[in-house]
């Protein structure tokens, strides 16, 4: 990768610096190496990008080295001087691009890999909007110049929809990942290695549909074949490595996940350096687990690694970096809890979120719904409610009202107006996020009994007391159970064995219950 030069990554900077115009300028036969990665190497422009690093750049002479990058390391700092200059390799890059792309003949550009490989080069770059214009002509031409089953059309079919998956617009990749699926299954058999790809497409866009069961079989099919025709080291295997890994942490099976995680981030620090982008995803999910599994000290080494490589190779304007930036601030909200210290990072998520993937997004809605329990948490509870209101609209709209998040978010706001008093709007919110986590998680769910408890609260507090008798009497078994699970698993005088049983002893007296409340707290030390 060009670059390595200190003179020159001094004069790519002061260029920027100074706001003139930088262009990178290559000779014809580097124009044609260039072209040639790009249709028939595309994983080396990846490869080359990752490796640009002004931290190793070179001099003839040691002093003058030490001299420039002591220089830019007090103008500006070697880590955002490597922004600066990455972030410029990459305009170049797409710029060369779109120009190759320009020389050819019209007639040709529409079916050309070169088109093809355009988009994904700009969608690997965050431009996903640009990507998408791209891969629809691509497609568009593809399928009036060629068959529907032929190998090229399949090709565009694929990254159309691996593009609308990114852009949240599940509805309209399905389609065209199913096709490509298919007809790479027709044409191609079942364990070409294109064929292979499109199985763990699919199934990546099936596990965020939340269908578990549909993904499974298609994410261990491309795994298995991907292990026997790539072999473990190749990073479409360590892709698929990856997507079983994620489906596995969705089912709970959190060991099963960690393994492949770690299997995944082994081999991709061994085989494409610690910044490739594949490399931060891989550091991304693995820090993510460890939070979950409340390993807080492998966890945040990671996601803070994960941020600043992010930053570095990405920009701040990516959306592996808003990713990045979500996971390390939940991180410190709930694991550290300090709600404080995550919210000017979940706010950077939200507001650039809004900006390059837009407000119906499922990301963006997510990071709505994270700030505003933030909100919340920190007692802004116009600030929070507003947040609330504005995820719940959109993701009734964009989901469905019976979708997991958006009765998350019904949840949300229902606890926040039951706080503030206003019951009668809290109550029918409640009453949806109880009566839908019953029927599709269970009356045993930890999610299910918290929200029946804080609906049993609230129809106390209107003087509902036979509604609340009732709720109570159909999941006080499940309630007893779970308080012994936790006293079982942590002991008896455990932080979360106490809160649950401190909860269950508050209710059972407003039940007027108070013999088996005193029971209970004398059993429990509460």
């Amino acid at each position: 990768m060009p670059l390595r030069r200190a003179y020159c990554v001094k004069e790519v900077y002061h260029t920027q610096a100074s706001g003139a115009r930088f262009e990178v300028v290559m000779s014809l036969q580097q124009q044609k190496g260039f072209e040639r990665a790009l249709v028939e190497d595309y994983a080396s422009i990846a490869k080359a990008v990752a490796r640009v690093d002004v931290r190793k750049a070179e001099c003839r002479n040691e002093e003058d080295q030490k001299a420039i990058l002591g220089e830019l390391e007090r103008e500006v700092g070697l880590l955002e001087c490597n922004r600066l200059v990455i972030g410029l390799v990459n305009r170049a890059l797409a710029d060369q691009g779109r120009a190759a792309l320009g020389r050819l003949p019209t007639a040709e550009r529409g079916s050309s890999t070169l088109m093809s490989n355009l988009g994904l080069l700009l969608k690997d770059q965050g431009d996903l909007r640009g990507a998408e214009r791209i891969l629809r002509d691509a497609l568009s031409t593809k399928r009036e110049m060629l068959k529907e089953r032929d190998k090229e059309t399949l090709v565009s079919m694929n990254n159309l929809g691996t593009l609308l998956h990114d852009l949240g617009d599940l509805d309209g990749a399905e389609p065209l990942l199913r096709e490509a699926l298919e007809g790479r299954r027709e044409v191609l058999g079942n364990r070409d290695p294109d064929t292979l790809m499109s199985a763990n497409n699919m199934g990546d866009l099936l596990k965020a549909r939340r269908d578990l069961v549909g993904a499974e079989p298609l994410l261990r099919e491309a795994l298995v074949g991907r292990r026997e025709v790539l072999g473990d080291r190749d990073p479409d295997t360590l892709r698929s490595v990856s997507s079983l890994g994620a489906l596995l942490q969705a089912q709970k099976d959190l060991q099963g996940a960690e393994q492949l995680f770690r299997e995944a981030l082994n081999a991709r620090r061994k085989e494409l350096g610690d910044r490739h982008p594949d490399t931060l995803a891989s550091i991304s999910m693995l820090g993510g687990l460890l939070h979950d599994q409340g390993d807080l000290v492998g966890a945040e080494p990671l996601l803070r690694e994960d941020v600043a490589a992010s930053r570095e190779i990405h920009g701040d304007r990516h959306p592996s970096t808003l990713t990045s930036i979500n996971n390390l601030g939940l991180l410190i909200w709930k694991g550290r809890d300090d709600p404080q210290g995550a919210e000017p990072l979940l706010r950077e998520a939200l507001t650039v979120s809004r900006e390059i993937l837009g407000s119906r997004h499922p990301e963006t809605l997510q990071s709505l719904n994270n700030l505003g329990v933030v909100l919340f948490t920190r007692g802004d509870l116009d600030g929070a409610e507003s947040l609330y209101r504005e995820a719940l609209t959109a993701r009734r709209e964009v989901l469905g009202d019976q979708s997991r998040d958006t009765v998350e978010t019904k949840f949300n706001l229902g606890v926040l107006l039951n706080g503030r008093k206003d019951f009668e709007r809290a109550e029918p919110l409640l009453r949806e996020a109880v009566a839908w986590r019953r029927r599709e998680l269970g009356d045993r769910n930890p999610e299910t009994l918290d929200s029946a408890q804080r609906l049993c609260h609230l129809m106390l507090a209107r003087e509902d007391r036979r509604s609340a008798e009732q709720l109570f009497r159909e999941l006080e078994r499940p309630f007893r159970d779970e308080l012994d699970a936790s006293a079982k698993e942590h002991g008896r005088y455990h932080e979360e064995t106490q809160a649950l049983a401190c909860n269950l002893v508050v209710l059972l007296r407003e039940l007027e219950r108070k013999r088996d409340a005193d029971a209970l707290a004398k059993s429990h030390g509460v």
